[in-house]
C-alpha cells in the first residue's frame, strides 16, 4: 500500500475522508479478501470506540506489510463494480458482529445491556434512544446515563453490566429505581408478574428505591443473601471480591436472610447488616458513607486501607497492588469528591508515610514502604 492510500484509509475510518479519498479506499478494498478482512477488523474498533486509538499501530503495520501497491489502471471501474456490494456487506457484517459479540470482546469501559437471547448492546452515556427487544418491539428508552422500562409487556430477563469508573440508573417496569455503582451487574425481568414476588439479582453495589406494592414483595438477591421489601430505600453492596454483603436501610423496613432456611433479620432505618461466613451482624450506622457514591463522592468511616483500596480500584478503574502489608489495617475517615487518585493517596500518606508509583502501561499503582 502506498503512503497516500494508507492516509486515506485512516481518514475514512475517522469519518474525515473526501469523496475522492473514499473512492480510493473502496478501490483498495476491491483488490482482495484480505484487504476487506483487515478493513472490517479496524472498522469494528472505530464503531465501538469512536476512534482507532494509539494501540492500533500494529494493525496499521499489518496493512502496510501485507498489501501490495494498488494498480493505477482501471481503478474507477473496479470501484463502481464493488463499492455498493462492499458497503452492504460491511454494514451487515458489522451489525451482526455487534449484536452477537460476547462481553469479553466489547471494550472494557462499555455499559452493556444483555437481552434475553444473549444479544449485547452498548449503551453510550451521551446518547438517547429507544430500546427494543429481539422482536423489534420497544421495551424502554435510554436517556444518556439512564434507562427506563415501559410498563407491562413480555416477561424476559435483561442484564445490565456497569464497568469500573462509571455509574448508571435504571427504572424498572414497576417504577422501582436502581442506581448502579461502578463494576456492578444487575439481572432483572423487563416486566414483573401480576401476582407473586418481584425479584432481581445484583453483583456489586446498588441503591434501590422500591415502588410500593404490598401484594408483591420486592426481593433483591445476591450470591450470599436476599433482602425482602415492600417499599423502601436501601443500599446493597455485594461485590464478589469483598467476600461479604453490606445492606444499609435508609428508610422503610427491610428483612434480610441468607436462604430459605435462615431466620430473617428485620432492619430499621440507619441500620446495617453484614452477611459473611453464614453469619449476620447488625449495627447502627450513619448512612452518609454508604450512599455518598450516588453523588460521585467517596466517604470512608474508620475503614481499613485494604477495604479503601478496593473501592478506589473500582472508582478509578485502576489496579492497586499493596506491597506494604504493615499499613493494610490502618483505618481512615474522610470524604473525597473532586480529588484525583493521587491526591487521595497523598492524604493517606500524610498520616503514615508510604511510597506509591503509577505504572501506566499496566494501569497499575504499586504501594511500597
Amino acid at each position: 500500500m502506498d503512503i497516500k492510500t494508507h492516509a486515506y484509509l485512516k481518514k475514512y475510518l475517522n469519518g474525515t475522508a473526501s469523496e475522492r479519498e473514499t473512492r480510493v479506499v473502496f478501490e483498495w478494498l476491491s483488490e482482495s479478501e484480505e484487504n476487506k478482512s483487515l478493513f472490517i477488523k479496524l472498522k469494528k474498533d472505530a464503531v465501538l470506540t469512536g476512534s482507532l486509538g494509539a494501540d492500533k499501530k500494529a494493525a496499521w503495520q499489518t496493512i502496510s506489510n501485507r498489501t501490495a501497491v494498488i494498480p493505477k489502471k482501471n481503478r474507477y471501474q473496479e470501484y463502481l463494480k464493488y463499492a455498493a456490494l462492499l458497503v452492504v456487506a460491511l454494514i451487515g457484517g458489522l451489525a451482526y458482529w455487534m449484536n452477537s459479540a460476547s462481553v469479553d470482546l466489547l471494550p472494557e469501559d462499555s455499559i452493556v445491556l444483555e437481552l434475553e437471547d444473549g444479544t449485547k448492546r452498548i449503551l453510550e452515556p451521551e446518547r438517547s434512544r429507544d430500546i427494543t427487544n429481539i422482536h423489534g418491539e420497544i421495551i424502554g428508552r435510554q436517556h444518556q446515563d439512564s434507562l427506563q422500562y415501559a410498563i407491562g409487556g413480555e416477561i424476559v430477563m435483561n442484564t445490565l453490566r456497569i464497568p469500573k469508573a462509571k455509574r448508571f440508573y435504571v427504572k424498572l417496569s414497576d417504577g422501582t429505581a436502581v442506581h448502579l455503582n461502578a463494576g456492578s451487574v444487575l439481572t432483572y425481568p423487563t416486566a414483573f408478574p401480576a401476582n407473586g414476588n418481584r425479584e432481581v439479582y445484583i453483583q456489586g453495589e446498588g441503591y434501590f428505591e422500591v415502588a410500593k406494592d404490598k401484594s408483591r414483595p420486592f426481593i433483591v438477591r445476591t450470591d450470599r443473601s436476599e433482602a425482602r421489601v415492600y417499599g423502601t430505600a436501601f443500599n446493597v453492596n455485594a461485590y464478589a471480591e469483598d467476600g461479604r454483603d453490606e445492606i444499609v436501610l435508609v428508610e422503610g423496613s427491610l428483612g434480610v436472610r441468607q436462604g430459605l432456611d435462615d431466620d430473617e433479620v428485620v432492619l430499621v432505618p440507619n441500620e446495617r447488616v453484614v452477611v459473611a461466613n453464614e453469619t449476620k451482624t447488625v449495627a447502627q450506622v450513619s448512612v452518609k458513607s454508604y450512599v455518598a457514591w450516588l453523588n460521585g463522592a467517596l466517604h470512608f468511616e474508620n475503614e481499613p486501607l485494604s477495604v479503601i483500596l478496593k473501592e478506589l480500584e473500582r472508582h478509578f478503574n485502576v489496579t492497586i497492588i499493596n506491597e506494604y502489608e504493615a499499613i493494610a489495617d490502618n483505618r481512615y475517615t474522610g470524604t473525597f469528591d473532586v480529588e484525583s487518585l493521587g491526591q487521595i493517596l497523598h492524604a493517606f500518606h500524610k498520616h503514615r508515610p508510604f511510597h506509591y508509583k503509577f505504572e501506566p502501561k499496566k494501569n497499575t499503582i504499586r504501594i511500597t514502604p
